[in-house]
């Protein structure tokens, strides 16, 4: 935890950064907190891929993702409409 605090900073705004390009849909510590957090992602795999090795916490050898693609087969309405309403993440790598 001791070289996880001074970078925790880069990493919230990384997070709010690829939350507000609605690349990220929603993210959160996980409980036990020892196993981590986890990021709802939307886009194509090779987007997910570069913003995950952009994260402080990556880039400071403190955490590594596991990328696990889905794809939905079934989801709420509010959801569904949600994610149309994205349009095509993959433009926020642009940014």
């Amino acid at each position: 935890m001791d070289r996880v605090a001074p970078v925790v900073p880069g990493h919230v705004d990384y997070l709010d950064r690829w939350h507000s390009y609605g690349v990220f849909l929603a993210s959160g510590q996980t409980e036990p907190e020892e196993i981590g957090g986890v990021i709802l992602a939307a886009g194509p795999r090779e987007l997910v891929e570069k913003v995950a090795a952009e994260d402080p916490f990556v880039l400071a050898d403190v955490a590594a993702y596991e990328i696990i693609s889905v794809n939905v087969a079934r989801a709420h309405p509010e959801l569904g409409a949600l994610l149309e309403s994205l349009g095509e993440p993959e433009r926020a790598g642009d940014r």
